[in-house]
């Protein structure tokens, strides 16, 4: 991540992986986002890229 938010999109992902079981908590992130002080508009953006790209890594476990 070359920015600010997306540090702190990536902080989220890895504060919530041990709760992460088939799709990401997009909900959450969002409100320990918001507690933590973090620009809610950017993770708003960053999130759901996020979800994504965990969507598609249990995917292609899957498949694999």
């Amino acid at each position: 991540m070359q920015s600010l938010e997306g540090w702190q999109a990536w902080d989220l992902l890895i504060k919530l992986s041990p709760t992460i079981e088939r799709k990401f908590p997009v909900t959450e992130a969002l409100k320990l986002g918001e507690t933590l002080g973090y620009d809610t508009q950017a993770m708003a953006e960053f999130l759901p890229e996020v979800a994504l790209g965990v969507a598609l890594g249990f995917k292609d476990l899957e498949q694999n």
